[in-house]
C-alpha cells in the first residue's frame, strides 16, 4: 500500500468515527404537536363558580367558565398565549381586571432543530 493510500484510508476512517457521534444530528423531525397556552392561577384556590375573560390584541378574545371550582382550581387557556393580555376575573361577589404580560418559556416537543415551538405560560391573580 502506497504513501498515499494509507493517508487516505486513514482519513477515510476518521471521518466514520467522527461522523458515528453525529447519528442524532441527522435523525428526521418527528410530527408531534403542541399547543400554546396561558395558564390562570389563583392565589388561593377557587370556592366559588367563576368565569374569566382575556383580551389582547394580537390574539382576541377568549373566555373559559368554571361551575365547579373543584374541577378547575387553575384555567388553561389552550392556543391563546399573547404578549400583553386583560383578564377580568368575575365571581358571585365581583369582578376585578388585570392588566398582564405574561412570561412565557418555549417548548418544543421535536427538538429546537425542528422548529414548531410553542409557548406556554402562567399568571396568578386573586379571584374577587
Amino acid at each position: 500500500m502506497s504513501a498515499l493510500q494509507s493517508r487516505a484510508t486513514r482519513l477515510v476512517l476518521s471521518a466514520c468515527l467522527v461522523c458515528a457521534g453525529c447519528v442524532g444530528i441527522n435523525e428526521a423531525c418527528t410530527l408531534i404537536g403542541c399547543a400554546s397556552m396561558l395558564t390562570v392561577q389563583f392565589t388561593s384556590p377557587p370556592t366559588i363558580a367563576y368565569h374569566l375573560e382575556a383580551v389582547s390584541i394580537e390574539n382576541g378574545a377568549i373566555e373559559f367558565d368554571c361551575p365547579d371550582p373543584a374541577k378547575c382550581p387553575a384555567a388553561q387557556l389552550d392556543g391563546y398565549a399573547p404578549e400583553k393580555v386583560v383578564l377580568t376575573v368575575t365571581t358571585a361577589r365581583g369582578s376585578v381586571q388585570y392588566n398582564l404580560s405574561p412570561h412565557y418559556t418555549p417548548q418544543y416537543p421535536n427538538g429546537q432543530r425542528c422548529g414548531a415551538a410553542c409557548r406556554t405560560g402562567s399568571v396568578t391573580v386573586a379571584l374577587p
